[in-house]
């Protein structure tokens, strides 16, 4: 029966489209969810509550930070690139270090004693920041944040 309904669309309408749901009718329309991903795109660093925020002020009632996040799904929230700020002095150490050791074998790197190590931090706030991202855009500079390596307080073991 669908399908015989489906084709008798087709060939009165020149197109077949969806019935309306029975559902719960959706709080934003297709401009409103363009809009917050364009606000979760431009400020990758940004909150759910900031983007509640951006959307124009004529919108009322404002979507809940859920709808939000519904919204904004294909983007997800991940962590971003962490990297220190080289500077070439820097980068020319490095080099100097690895090229001497360019050639060493197995034997050569079982005499060097590597240990693992975790930081745990003391403080409250661990300056960790989330990035709203497609996923292969890890490398790309808008979502790579460089770390400084200032002493803060932490105990590692």
């Amino acid at each position: 029966m669908v399908v015989a309904r489906c084709w008798q669309q087709w060939i009165t309408e020149g197109k077949v489209y969806r019935r309306g749901g029975s559902g719960r009718p959706r709080n934003t329309n297709d401009r409103e969810d363009r809009a917050i991903r364009r606000v979760a795109t431009s400020a990758p660093t940004t909150s759910l509550a900031s983007i509640q925020r951006h959307l124009p002020p004529s919108r009322h009632p404002v979507p809940s930070r859920e709808t939000i996040r519904r919204r904004v799904k294909v983007l997800r929230t991940r962590r971003p690139l962490r990297r220190l700020p080289l500077t070439p002095h820097h980068r020319q150490c490095r080099l100097d270090f690895c090229r001497p050791r360019a050639t060493w074998s197995v034997t050569d790197w079982r005499r060097v004693i590597f240990s693992d190590e975790s930081r745990f931090s003391l403080s409250a706030d661990d300056h960790r920041t989330r990035v709203w991202r497609r996923t292969g855009q890890r490398s790309d500079p808008a979502f790579i944040v460089e770390r400084h390596t200032a002493i803060s307080q932490g105990v590692t073991v």
